[in-house]
Order: structure tokens, then C-alpha cells, then sequence
């Protein structure tokens, strides 16, 4: 009873948070990517949101990763659109990367790439939803870094103490 009642109220917040934070849209065409969900933009590091990608350091799937993001923005016209709603606890930009009306950060997942970032709370329930079905059929099918063993990212960072190059 009382984890319903707690998960009840973690819904509702976070749907609340979703009206807090106003979006901004930017037409980016220069750009630096850091690893599969980082980027450099003006001097300000672009965490892409709801994904966390393997770090560099991870044997070779942090550097698929980023391999992958440089093909899937290889695969767009510029300018691609960054939409930014929040800074996170380190200050970098939480951001969606746009290719046309494609999700890069969805397509990460999808394409088993990354994973997804659940400690972000401005998720609606409909694309959490739609995030953990694709992550879901990328496990399942081996996609990407899923054909190898590897760490989650967050279990990693934490076992080897890596942090990345913050601002």
C-alpha cells in the first residue's frame, strides 16, 4: 500500500516538472561530440537526456557509443536542433538532440546504444514507457553494445570512480 501510494506521488511530480522548466529550441551546427551522450556546444557540455551512454574508458562499447552518435548526426542536414529545458547537478545542459522530427536520443536507445537515464523526472509516462520498450527490444535482439558484456554506465562510473570532464 504504501509503495503505490509512493509511486502515485513520484507520477504526479513528475508531472508537475514538466510545466517548471520552459524548453528552448537552438539550430546547431557546430558541435563537438564528447561520447555517446555528450556533446560540446559554445563552450557548454550538452548532456543528452534520459540516456546514459557507456563512458570512453569502457573497453570498446564507449567507444561504439560515440561512434554511433557521429553516424547518426553524419546521417542529418544541418543545422540539427538542440533542445535544452534544464541544467543538471554538475551544470552541464540536459538536452534532446533533433534530426528533422527524429529523437537522437531515442534513436541511442533504440539502436542499443545507451541506456535509459531513469533519474531524470520530466519524462512523461508515455515516453518512459516508449523509451524502456525500445531499450527493452534492443537487449532482446542484441543490438548495438548489447551484443557485448559490458557494465551499465552508472554501475561502472561508480565501481571505477570516474567522473566525467565537468564544466
Amino acid at each position: 500500500m504504501r509503495a503505490s501510494i509512493f509511486l502515485y506521488f513520484v507520477i504526479v511530480i513528475s508531472f508537475l516538472l514538466v510545466d517548471i522548466y520552459p524548453v528552448k529550441t537552438y539550430e546547431v551546427d557546430s558541435y563537438e561530440v564528447l561520447d555517446g551522450d555528450t556533446l560540446k556546444w559554445k563552450n557548454e557540455k550538452i548532456r543528452l537526456n534520459f540516456i546514459d551512454a557507456p563512458e570512453m574508458t569502457q573497453k570498446d562499447v564507449g567507444k561504439k557509443a560515440k561512434q554511433h552518435l557521429l553516424q547518426l548526426l553524419q546521417g542529418c542536414s544541418f543545422p540539427v536542433k538542440l533542445q535544452i529545458q534544464k541544467r543538471d547537478i554538475y551544470g552541464r545542459f540536459l538536452g534532446i538532440l533533433w534530426c528533422g522530427e527524429r529523437s537522437l536520443n531515442f534513436e541511442m536507445i533504440q539502436n542499443g546504444y545507451a541506456v535509459i537515464y531513469t533519474y531524470t523526472t520530466f519524462l512523461s509516462v508515455a515516453e518512459k514507457k516508449r523509451f524502456i520498450e525500445a531499450q527493452m527490444r534492443a537487449v532482446k535482439e542484441k543490438r548495438g553494445i548489447f551484443r557485448f558484456s559490458f557494465k551499465l554506465p552508472r554501475l561502472y562510473r561508480k565501481l571505477h570512480k570516474v567522473r566525467k570532464n565537468l564544466i
